[in-house]
C-alpha cells in the first residue's frame, strides 16, 4: 500500500476549539476534517463537496509535529457584516459596530501530513499537484486569513502491523475514539518530554456536524512517543505512524 507525505507551514494557525466562546482558543494540531479540507482546497473540491470525496474509512490521515508548538494571543477587531448592515453601510469605513476579541494562535506552525486513500485517481492527482507546487484553491491553516505554504516530501509503501510491545511512534498518537474505544494498550511517558492530550473531531458529516471525536496525545516539539499500540503503520524508511 502507498501513502503520500507532504509538509505544511505558515506564520500562524488557528484551529478553533468548539467549546470556546468569547475568547477563541485553538487546538495545538489540526483535526482530520481540517486536514481533509486543506487537501480538498489543493484538489479544487468545493466546501460542501469534499466530505463525499473522502469517505470515513477509505481515507486515512496521520500527522507529525515538525516545529515546537508555541501559542500567542492577538487582539482582532471584528465588525458586524450581516446582510442588513451591508445594505445600510456600503463602505467598510461606515461600520460602527466593533468587537475586540483576543484570539489564540499557534506561532510558526509546521506539520507533516501522511495521506492514504483507496482512490488511485485522487491519489495521483494530489501527488502531481504537490510535486508541481500547484493548488486550485488557496490552502490555509484554520482561518482563511492564515494562508500556508506546502511542499511534497515523498510517497511511501507501508505495512500495517499489530503489536504486543513498545514502539517509538513518529506521529501524534490517537488514544481512543468516541465510537470505537481504546486504540492504545499502554503509554510510557519519558522525563525529557512534554506531552499534551486533546480531544479533536475525527469525522464531520455533509451537514458539518461532528459525529465522532478522537483523543490524541502528542509531544510539544514533535519528539517520538513510546506506546504499545493496537496497530501501527511502518513505512519503508522505518518511520512509524498511527492514523487518526
Amino acid at each position: 500500500m502507498q501513502l503520500l507525505a507532504f509538509d505544511v507551514w505558515g506564520d500562524y494557525a488557528h484551529f478553533k476549539k468548539r467549546y470556546a466562546t468569547s475568547s477563541p482558543l485553538t487546538h495545538s494540531i489540526p483535526s482530520k476534517p481540517t486536514i481533509l479540507g486543506l487537501i480538498a482546497a489543493i484538489l479544487g473540491f468545493r466546501r460542501n463537496e469534499y466530505q463525499s470525496k473522502f469517505k470515513e474509512y477509505d481515507s486515512k490521515i496521520a500527522l507529525q509535529i515538525l516545529n515546537p508548538i508555541k501559542k500567542t494571543r492577538i487582539s482582532i477587531n471584528q465588525i458586524n457584516t450581516k446582510s442588513e448592515y451591508l445594505i445600510s453601510y456600503p463602505m467598510m469605513n461606515y461600520f460602527t459596530q466593533h468587537t475586540l476579541l483576543n484570539f489564540e494562535f499557534i506561532k510558526d506552525p509546521k506539520y507533516r501530513i501522511y495521506f492514504f486513500t483507496e482512490d488511485n485517481n485522487l491519489y495521483e492527482q494530489l501527488k502531481e499537484l504537490l510535486i508541481c507546487h500547484k493548488t486550485v484553491y488557496t490552502p490555509y491553516l484554520g482561518l482563511s486569513e492564515l494562508i500556508c505554504n506546502f511542499s511534497y516530501v515523498n510517497d511511501y509503501s507501508f505495512n500495517e502491523i499489530k503489536s504486543q510491545e513498545y514502539h517509538y511512534i513518529d506521529s501524534i498518537v490517537p488514544i481512543k475514539k468516541s465510537k470505537i474505544g481504546s486504540l492504545i494498550k499502554k503509554i510510557e511517558p519519558e522525563e525529557d518530554k512534554k506531552y499534551f492530550i486533546e480531544s479533536i473531531p475525527s469525522f464531520i458529516n455533509s451537514d458539518r456536524e461532528t459525529e465522532e471525536y478522537v483523543e490524541v496525545i502528542a509531544e510539544e516539539s514533535g519528539k517520538l512517543i513510546k506506546v504499545i499500540p493496537e496497530t501501527y503503520w511502518e513505512l519503508n524508511d522505518g518511520t512509524k505512524i498511527i492514523p487518526i
